[in-house]
């Protein structure tokens, strides 16, 4: 007992492995500076951020914007067009960042709709076509502002102070982050430290609305098999013609598989990435959502979150796929999550998958 106690002292993180169906044994997990982190956590500007640490999806607007008086660190905006003051900090800052984040809110409630659009974009088309295609209407966009505080740690005082901000009627969210080192792996953990929202009846109304609005339909990235390039599960994507998320094998309306696959309307067009690779194929969604097992070698008996989709292009190797660095060269950058709206040079989407499509053997286009 005392050397846990110790152990906790010195910050090393009390992690289990399950064993046995039944055992918890102990797995010495450390704590480990992170060097550019804001490298690692910031996309490029005008793409969908990760949701799985946000909860939602967030398109990232940029670094050092300027704005009336004021240049914001960073900044990025909802679905619902409301702006996110985004502050990520390394150190403990925490009360300076705050009041910092609460200032730049007031400086932004001078900007709305498209003159907060052609103000932040200043002609950069690419960033405003990808806002266009993000928010459910351009004419609110930044009609409300929020505050999203990521730090390794939140003290009490920030806690006090958060509260009092969202009395102010401004919205605000802290997510945690804890980098751990396993024997030669690193990892980032994320989680809701606290989260202080206001009610915003405009917010549902428009909520409402696009939950029961038809939208057009969008193009997005799927990366196969969860990140793992994996050739038979390739072979067998085609074949079966679905693609698959994990999140936990778990079938209930709170996973997150199962909200991204029922993301996905019918006429979507998907393009699957495998890391390592590039680009591999591309389909469209025309069908429901599944709860399936596979019968796939590679991941037998195993069960995903599925979507049928019909390939219209496609390598069968994965070693010929259209590399990463030629899909840079399209402006779309690529995904950072399992599933991720593309929302910048859609233009360019038809261009990619004509590339893709030459790849294909003659007899598999006069097929397709």
């Amino acid at each position: 007992m005392h050397t846990q106690l110790q152990q906790m002292k010195e910050g090393l993180l009390m992690l289990f492995e399950i064993t046995n169906g039944t055992t918890l044994t102990p797995v010495q997990g450390t704590p480990t500076p992170v060097n550019h982190f804001e490298s690692y956590f910031y996309p490029q500007s005008g793409t969908v951020m990760n949701s799985d640490i946000f909860g939602e999806d967030l398109l990232f607007l940029g670094r050092q914007i300027s704005l009336g008086s004021k240049i914001f660190d960073s900044l990025a905006v909802d679905r619902l067009g409301r702006c996110v003051v985004l502050e990520v900090k390394t150190d403990k800052s925490y009360i300076a960042s705050e009041m910092k984040a609460l200032d730049y809110v007031s400086i932004l409630r001078s900007f709305q709709g498209k003159d907060f659009l052609h103000t932040l974009t200043q002609n950069n088309q690419i960033l405003m076509s990808a806002i266009e295609n993000f928010v459910q209407d351009i004419n609110t966009l930044n009609y409300s502002s929020r505050i999203i505080l990521v730090a390794s740690d939140f003290g009490k005082s920030v806690l006090s102070l958060s509260k009092w901000i969202s009395e102010k009627n401004v919205s605000v969210q802290g997510i945690r982050y804890v980098p751990i080192q396993l024997e030669q792996k690193k990892y980032l953990s994320f989680s809701t430290a606290f989260n202080y929202s206001v009610s915003d009846e405009y917010a549902d109304h428009l909520l409402n609305e696009i939950q029961n609005s038809e939208r057009k339909p969008a193009y997005y990235w799927h990366v196969l098999n969860n990140g793992k390039s994996d050739q038979t599960w390739w072979d067998y994507s085609r074949k079966e013609n679905f693609i698959a998320l994990d999140y936990r094998n778990v079938q209930n309306e709170e996973c997150p598989g199962f909200q991204k696959m029922n993301e996905y309307k019918n006429g979507d067009t998907v393009f699957v990435w495998a890391p390592g690779n590039g680009l591999v194929g591309a389909g469209k969604i025309l069908g429901g959502y599944e709860f399936k097992a596979h019968h796939c070698k590679s991941q037998e008996g195993h069960y995903s979150h599925r979507r049928l989709v019909e390939w219209v292009a496609f390598t069968d190797r994965l070693e010929d796929a259209v590399t990463n660095t030629e899909i840079n060269n399209y402006g779309i950058g690529l995904p950072t999550q399992g599933k991720q709206q593309i929302v910048q040079n859609l233009g360019n989407c038809e261009k990619m998958f004509e590339q893709l499509r030459s790849r294909m053997k003659p007899s598999l286009k006069r097929a397709s």
